[in-house]
């Protein structure tokens, strides 16, 4: 039985492997053809390689984000639990507007961690979850504006 050598990658020759997907973010151009610039914008190309990383930059910012904003909620939970809810107690329009912001950014840095593992596993942009997330992302931005802007 013979064993072949290892054959080193092709990027390490400076080569890229044969039809390997492209695209550009700014112009939404995918490709396979060997090209380095975007016909559309002129911009550069992404590799999948490239695409790969940012995913996984993705998962761990998004994984960052989901930690905190889960121990400031759990913390508001225990600070409830601790100090009891009196019924004289009125309710701070600001407090409750934190507490939905946390509970929003909890449910989209979930989405943009499950987004940046598509993105890792797959080579490709998940584009409608990341538009679906950043709109989310938005209309909780206005609502905590509003919210601040009448509880004052």
């Amino acid at each position: 039985m013979q064993i072949a050598p290892p054959v080193p990658p092709l990027e390490s020759f400076g080569e890229r492997p044969p039809n390997e997907y492209r695209d550009c973010p700014k112009a939404h151009f995918e490709t396979t053809d060997d090209i380095d610039e975007c016909p559309k914008c002129g911009g550069a190309l992404h590799r999948e390689a490239q695409i790969r990383s940012s995913g996984g930059l993705l998962m761990v910012a998004c994984t960052i984000v989901f930690g905190m904003f889960s121990l400031t909620f759990l913390g508001i939970s225990l600070l409830f639990v601790i100090l009891g809810f009196r019924e004289d107690y009125e309710i701070d329009f600001t407090f409750l507007a934190i507490v939905l912001w946390s509970l929003s950014l909890i449910g989209v840095s979930a989405g943009g961690i499950y987004s940046g593992k598509q993105q890792n596993l797959t080579g490709r942009r998940q584009k409608r979850l990341n538009k679906k997330l950043v709109w989310v992302l938005s209309v909780g931005f206005v609502f905590i504006s509003i919210v601040q802007t009448f509880s004052e």
